[in-house]
């Protein structure tokens, strides 16, 4: 019975059910042929009151789908479906799709499908991957950006609506059977780099799949000023691990300690020791360092510890550590090499990279290296008698080719080598003693250095 109230016009009470909506038009002007003075127009528009109209149900690979007629929005859908039991349906396979769309009738109905956590990456609600798609020609398309829940039409085609679309007229169930009160879920296992997934054991087709939960990650790598280091994070509950990467420390405008390798001359086949010092002294207690060189001309036959660390070891870098912090600058390594007997003349690089450098505080110090050579060398310089050392013995020798030394040929009956032109003139005469007498007179023996300059 319509009831008839001054502000909401004609009412009635309706029971529970669905209602055909139709307008009745009155048209007083008798302007119809047959005289009626009533034009009734039929609409399409149906009204449903009380609980959603199962239309239809059916079973499909353990699992129960139930097709419902009612006007609601995609999250109210989503929520009755939930309290349920069952969820808004996902289809994720072609078989699946080929089930659902067999007993669509004449309706268009929500399904589990969104993209409103990320526009454009459409997710199951379930957390299933979304691998398999049906979706209508050019959608989805988020138009007026506000289009982020999906339906399925009566042609089985998918697409993308407002939340409150008018055009969806019901929503698919899904009840996950026989769990429907419940899984017994196994333990979680990683499927890709992204998600993990965890298996029924009353129902091995009962899957769930979640995105990796990860923990705040922990150093594995420390970065060096050289070269970056790497932080490696665990899913808290797969045990799966990612990693990313960690810049390298930015070196200050000006280092904390420097350190030089020597730069010494040698002839071919010759042995020479090239010297690696802390030249730029900072307190530190652990020391690790890359050696590079020309293995094809060089060949390091001995590393020596100069004494600065207390432990040294030669492996496939070279670790010097200290109990405490150094004291002071000094020899870090002595490097012997054998020059290779076919080694032509040139510079042959001896390179050194500091890896890491702590103190004993554990702060990480900025090591900056100047680099050195071995310059293979035709003529040693000074070496007089070829032995391939400058000694007094090479002093000897000059003096006497030069006392046997005939002025008009320029020839002696004693033998000197190249190296005996001491002042670098193109000439061997007595100035090449007095310079050789005055490089060795200030040699460090202890160096192998001079204060005065051969050649």
């Amino acid at each position: 019975e319509w009831i008839r109230d001054a502000e909401s016009g004609l009412t009635r009470t309706l029971s529970d059910g669905k209602y055909k909506l139709e307008l009745q038009s009155y048209n007083s002007n008798y302007w119809y042929p047959d005289g009626s003075d009533w034009l009734y127009v039929q609409t399409n528009a149906y009204l449903i009151v009380g609980e959603p109209l199962l239309l239809y149900s059916a079973n499909y690979n353990g699992n129960e789908y139930a097709y419902y007629e009612g006007a609601m929005t995609w999250e109210q859908a989503k929520n009755w479906c939930e309290a349920k039991g069952g969820h808004l349906v996902t289809i994720t396979t072609e078989e699946e799709q080929a089930f659902i769309e067999e007993n669509l009738s004449d309706y268009n109905y929500w399904i589990g499908a969104t993209d409103a956590e990320q526009e454009g990456k459409w997710q199951w609600i379930t957390g299933e991957l979304f691998a398999f798609e049906n979706w209508n020609t050019d959608e989805p398309n988020n138009m007026n950006d506000i289009e982020h829940y999906g339906g399925i039409y009566r042609t089985g085609l998918w697409n993308d609506f407002h939340i409150n679309s008018s055009t969806l007229d019901g929503f698919i169930i899904e009840y996950e059977r026989p769990c429907k009160n419940g899984h017994d879920w196994g333990t979680w296992t990683k499927l890709n780099d992204e998600q993990h997934q965890r298996i029924c054991s009353r129902d091995a087709s009962h899957v769930e799949i979640g995105s990796h939960t990860w923990n705040s990650g922990e150093v594995t790598v420390p970065p060096t000023y050289e070269a970056a280091g790497e932080m490696t994070f665990t899913c808290t509950l797969c045990g799966a691990t990612r990693t990313e990467p960690i810049d390298p420390l930015v070196p200050p405008t000006e280092p904390d300690a420097v350190i030089t390798v020597a730069t010494v001359e040698a002839m071919p086949g010759a042995t020479v020791d090239v010297a690696v010092d802390l030249t730029q002294y900072a307190p530190m207690s652990y020391l690790l360092l890359g050696l590079d060189y020309d293995k094809t001309a060089l060949t390091l036959t001995e590393v020596k510890n100069g004494g600065l660390f207390d432990t040294f070891e030669n492996g496939a870098n070279l670790l010097l550590s200290a109990g405490d912090d150094i004291a002071a600058a000094g020899n870090i390594l002595t490097l012997t090499f054998s020059v290779s007997e076919n080694a032509e003349a040139g510079d042959y690089p001896v390179t050194v990279t500091c890896k890491q450098c702590y103190n004993n505080g554990e702060d990480v110090l900025f090591v900056d290296v100047e680099n050195g050579k071995i310059t293979v060398i035709d003529v040693l310089i000074g070496d007089v008698n070829g032995d391939n050392v400058i000694d007094g013995r090479d002093l000897i020798r000059l003096r006497k080719y030069l006392a046997n030394l005939n002025e008009e040929t320029g020839e002696s009956t004693v033998e000197i080598t190249a190296g005996a032109d001491c002042t670098g003139d193109g000439i061997v005469d007595g100035r090449d003693l007095i310079r050789l007498r005055k490089y060795l007179a200030n040699l460090n023996e202890e160096t192998g250095e001079s204060t005065v300059t051969l050649g």
